[in-house]
């Protein structure tokens, strides 16, 4: 595993594909590992992308220090310049829990050759939290629901369910780490039908429950995670 080595930190970060470089950065707080289902395949077929995860976060270190922007915008360019000037990373070896990981539907959508199946997408993406079904994403791309699930198995190599629970659970992941609105209120907004309903389904998908999920968020992402409960709610 490559880690960038600074004075205070190790950096840890993944090399995919050839070609011009495209550095993914994720929203604040989480992981390299939302860029894995489908940005990575679909953009190392001609790029070089480059994805890591900030300090205090996956696997890079965890200091006890106060992160803002400025130094993850640091670390991005140090990166940078230690990949593109072809320096061989320091190698380290984990044996690491797996976890469920999923995608940033935005990205996506805009990565979808075939017009049925974005069209799809971007219902899903719009209509997850509404407690849709199959026939209603079946309805919005106008096709026959064989036809769209073909399409789905071929495009995205997933069923058109297994779309809308992973933007549904996606959606809760960013409540759950960047809030503390209450486990009830998310499962509500996120159209589970209850938190029990919620917590398996997380559980299934990110090995943990969304309790111990929030619990295990770097004390230093506190203070984040409070001002975003302040000010918004993603729907």
């Amino acid at each position: 595993m490559p880690f960038l080595k600074l004075k205070d930190a190790e950096i840890y970060y993944e090399v995919h594909g050839n070609g011009p470089p495209f550095l993914f950065c994720s929203v604040t707080g989480l992981d390299h590992q939302a860029w894995k289902f489908h940005q990575i395949p679909e953009f190392s077929r001609d790029h070089r992308v480059i994805v890591f995860d900030y300090r205090g976060t996956g696997k890079s270190s965890k200091t006890v220090q106060k992160y803002s922007i400025e130094m993850f915008k640091e670390d991005a360019a140090a990166l940078l310049d230690q990949i593109m000037s072809g320096r061989k990373p320091r190698q380290r070896h984990f044996v690491i829990d797996p976890t469920g990981v999923v995608t940033r539907q935005s990205t996506e959508v805009l990565a979808i050759d075939d017009p049925k199946v974005a069209q799809a997408m971007v219902f899903i993406r719009e209509h997850a939290c509404e407690r849709i079904k199959v026939p209603d994403v079946v309805k919005a791309a106008a096709i026959s629901r064989s036809g769209l699930e073909n399409r789905f198995a071929s495009v995205l190599g997933y069923t058109i369910r297994t779309a809308i629970r992973r933007t549904q659970l996606e959606r809760a992941r960013r409540l759950i780490f960047e809030t503390d609105v209450p486990l009830k209120q998310v499962a509500a907004e996120t159209g589970f039908k209850s938190v029990q309903h919620m917590t398996t389904v997380f559980r299934q998908g990110f090995g943990q429950t969304p309790a111990s999920y929030r619990q295990a968020a770097p004390a230093q992402w506190i203070d984040f995670r409070r001002s975003r409960s302040e000010t918004q709610i993603y729907k």
